[in-house]
């Protein structure tokens, strides 16, 4: 089945998602992707499975089944919209077969009966029916259902389960139910093992990680933002290479070790989002909105005076003051990362510089290549720039030249190393998309035309043919 999490604003999909994580034993190869679904939004589970375990196969197999589950985490007010029964009243757990499509909907109470703990039969006395075991529980009754063997009593279909959440239970160390009693204990304290779920540590993270750490979590709306800004750029390529595949593949090494730093020092974390994360929200937000429009166009600059307002409207008082030395910090990782030059860390071991030595040094650690996280963050440091003289009063909107230096920035992505540029057509063709889309002005059209004539020399021929149209100066032939 293709899983998903409902994230719209009347579901809670966090605490249901750190459920199937603990489902998958914290696999690192599992993760979530915000789509749009049916009326609404969902976040659809991928999972490249590294851990074997019982839970681990079951997750494998849901999540590779063609038909749709969606599951819903609500309050312990919430009901099942199908049937109408408060969630308080089915031990915390819901499900609606859904005959037209052969897919299932979810609902559970990620609240656990108002904090009052929903309680299970065991043997000789009652368990704790934690949010994982509940999620797994409603799982299994999909799973028989979508491959066509949910018993049709209902008491059998509730024995099936029980026995796959035992299994479940079993492989992480908690008291077992009693399949066959089909009493409800209601609430209170078990008096069989304790209260709560014996919690793994997660082992790996997601591409969003430092947002996901700096959010909270890995459904927020910026990380909806940077999700479908990743996907448009994947399609922008240079010799059948994702434009920006050196910094994914930078970014996938390094970023570990800085949401790790994050998770432990809340200071960081809190710099990472004010002076890191929400800038980049804002910066990818201005290069879509430059991809959708036109170099004539003062929507551009609307859009730029929109994110800067915005992102000076997100910042609390205290973070705003530093707001020109985030910018210098900014600028100067960059150019640790881009020349080698460790003497400009000095000074950076504080807070906000510490946000991006953080990063510059992870990237050190982990022997990541440098310049995508280079560019990167000198994209930041453009945008906190602009953002600092406007919350100086040097510019009540945005300076024209700032459209100008973004266009510089995107000309100076770095260049993806196993790109081939052999097929003159193929490389007309990405071209004239990136010539559209990226590069609006000449002087941004000659500055990446140069990069790749320097990187590329054996193209030049091919890229010769094509000289008058991306804004090089004509040659004698």
């Amino acid at each position: 089945m293709v899983l998903v999490l409902g994230v719209d604003p009347q579901w809670r999909s966090h605490p249901v998602w750190e459920s199937i994580v603990q489902i998958a034993g914290c696999d690192p190869g599992i993760e979530s992707v915000v789509h749009a679904y049916f009326s609404g939004w969902g976040a659809r589970v991928y999972y490249n499975q590294k851990v074997n375990s019982v839970s681990a196969n079951r997750l494998k197999a849901i999540v590779e089944h063609p038909k749709y589950v969606v599951v819903y985490g609500a309050g312990s007010d919430g009901v099942n919209p199908t049937d109408g029964k408060p969630l308080i009243t089915t031990g915390g757990g819901s499900i609606t077969y859904h005959k037209a499509d052969g897919s299932a909907s979810i609902y559970v109470d990620v609240d656990d009966a108002r904090g009052q703990h929903y309680l299970a039969p065991g043997h000789g006395g009652t368990v704790h029916d934690s949010l994982p075991t509940i999620v797994y529980h409603e799982l299994a009754h999909a799973y028989y259902h979508l491959i066509g063997q949910n018993p049709p009593a209902y008491r059998d279909k509730e024995i099936l389960a029980r026995r796959d959440e035992n299994e479940f239970r079993s492989h992480v160390g908690l008291k077992l139910l009693n399949v066959y009693d089909d009493s409800d204990p209601g609430f209170g304290i078990p008096t069989l093992g304790t209260l709560g779920f014996p919690a793994c540590k997660p082992t790996g993270f997601t591409w969003c990680n430092i947002a996901t750490v700096a959010l909270g979590s890995p459904v927020a709306r910026q990380i909806v933002a940077f999700r479908r800004a990743k996907r448009e750029f994947e399609r922008l390529t240079l010799g059948s290479t994702p434009l920006l595949e050196p910094m994914l593949s930078s970014y996938r090494l390094f970023s570990p070790l800085v949401a790790s730093d994050m998770q432990s020092d809340p200071a960081l974390r809190d710099a990472m989002l004010h002076y890191g994360v929400q800038p980049a929200v804002h910066l990818v937000q201005l290069v879509r909105a430059l991809i959708a429009g036109r170099p004539d166009d003062m929507a551009l600059v609307a859009a730029a005076d929109r994110e800067i307002s915005q992102y000076l409207g997100e910042l609390p008082d205290g973070p705003s003051t530093q707001l020109a030395s985030a910018a210098d910090a900014a600028a100067a990782a960059s150019e640790v990362l881009s020349t080698g030059d460790e003497s400009r860390l000095s000074g950076m071991w504080h807070l906000p510089g510490d946000a991006f030595a953080s990063v510059t040094s992870s990237v050190q650690a982990t022997r990541a290549e440098s310049a995508g996280p280079a560019w990167v963050l000198a994209g930041i440091a453009l945008f906190l720039r602009q953002a600092t003289d406007r919350l100086g009063g040097v510019a009540t909107a945005p300076d024209p030249r700032f459209e100008s230096a973004i266009g510089d920035w995107l000309a100076s992505v770095p260049l993806p190393d196993d790109a081939v540029l052999t097929d003159p057509v193929e490389l007309g063709a990405e071209l004239t998309v990136l010539n559209k889309t990226l590069f609006h002005h000449d002087a941004n059209r000659v500055l990446f035309m140069h990069r790749i004539r320097e990187r590329w020399p054996q193209a030049s021929a091919a890229l010769d043919a094509l000289q008058v149209d991306y804004g090089e100066p004509t040659r004698r032939r």
